[in-house]
């Protein structure tokens, strides 16, 4: 995690901030003689507390104290101030450089608590989705090598059947037990497909979304376009297959909400991130009535796209309105981040 701190930093910026405000008081000490000598110090403290906390807000303090005392406290350039009413000013200047650097280290204690909890929570998503893909492929590796082949087994015993039988209700309940194996045989190739094509892993992100393009078609009706460069296609497997699913829940939403029965995708490099656009011409929608949706639970799915992505250090933009369709572009780097702990990713798996 990235220390919120900055203490080297912080020690250099309450010098400067120190040295400008010295200069501005000897530049009006004739206009704010008999004020207070520390009323611009405090700037001092706020800089230093607010880039590194305790310890740099009470050097600043300390430092501002010494400095208005030796130079601005009358009599000029004497400590005789403190056998007056300026006591009580140097007492309540020293007591808010304290309060104002505790309050500030509170502050960057909350911000580092909240990176801490941030970077946890990326890398906890990181291995739910490693240990996700892992249980997919498990699951579409079963139902292709297994229940596939006891469904195929079945309907081969099941035509030797309908051969052998007289015409009449066998024949029929053999045709019609025929027809619901083949119907179980095609929705579970569906189904290990929409787990864990094969594709996606043997030829790469690009091949995968062209397969997937012929799958909308050929299930929903719509026409994808898909269009790419070979070198945007990313090198990591994680990047890879979050994109593929990302992609299939955005082309599952125009297929669902856009009524349109086109749809284009392309991909692209832009240096070290991939960036894949899907887009339609369809109805469109209001972000902002979308977004009271989603605060009451509707539209699930582009949260978790979003929620991914981020999790990866990608991100998602969408640019839409009623009546003008739907732009949707992810952003995710080549190579993910750093890999998430091995404690999690036990945990996940």
């Amino acid at each position: 995690m990235t220390s919120t701190r900055r203490p080297v930093a912080a020690y250099a910026l309450v010098v400067i901030a120190l040295g400008a405000a010295l200069a501005a008081r000897l530049v009006v000490i004739d206009r704010v003689d008999g004020v207070t000598p520390f009323l611009l110090f405090h700037f001092a403290i706020l800089l230093g507390a607010w880039y590194g906390g305790l310890w740099p807000g009470l050097f600043a303090t300390a430092l501002g104290a010494i400095a208005g005392l030796a130079l601005f406290a009358p009599p000029m350039r004497s400590l005789a101030w403190l056998e007056t009413s300026g006591a009580l000013h140097t007492s309540s200047f020293l007591g808010q450089g304290v309060v104002l650097s505790a309050i500030l280290e509170a502050r960057l204690r909350g911000l580092e608590r909240s990176r801490a909890h941030a970077e946890m929570l990326r890398r906890l998503t990181t291995a739910l989705t490693r240990s996700e893909e892992r249980e997919r492929r498990r699951i579409a590796h079963g139902l292709h090598d297994h229940l596939q082949q006891l469904l195929i087994a079945s309907r081969m015993q099941m035509a030797l059947v309908r051969q052998k039988a007289e015409p009449g209700p066998l024949r029929a309940a053999a045709e019609q037990t025929d027809e619901l194996l083949a119907q179980a045989i095609e929705f579970t190739r569906n189904l290990t497909a929409d787990i864990c094509p094969p594709v996606l892993g043997d030829l790469g992100l690009l091949a995968g979304l062209r397969w997937t393009a012929s799958e909308f078609e050929r299930r929903f009706g719509l026409r994808v376009t898909v269009r790419g460069e070979d070198e945007a296609d990313p090198a990591s497997e994680e990047v890879r297959v979050l994109l593929f699913h990302c992609v299939r829940e955005l082309l599952f939403n125009v297929a669902k909400h856009a009524a349109t029965n086109e749809a284009s995708v392309s991909m692209s490099c832009d240096g070290a991130v991939v960036r894949l656009t899907v887009e339609d011409r369809g109805v469109g929608y209001d972000p902002a009535e979308v977004a009271r949706r989603d605060g009451d639970g509707g539209r699930f799915g582009l949260f978790s796209v979003n929620e991914r992505l981020a999790a990866l250090g990608g991100r998602m933009e969408t640019v839409t309105a009623p009546g003008l369709g739907v732009r949707t572009t992810l952003v995710a780097p080549l190579q993910p981040p750093e890999d998430a702990d091995p404690a999690l990713t036990t945990l996940a798996g």
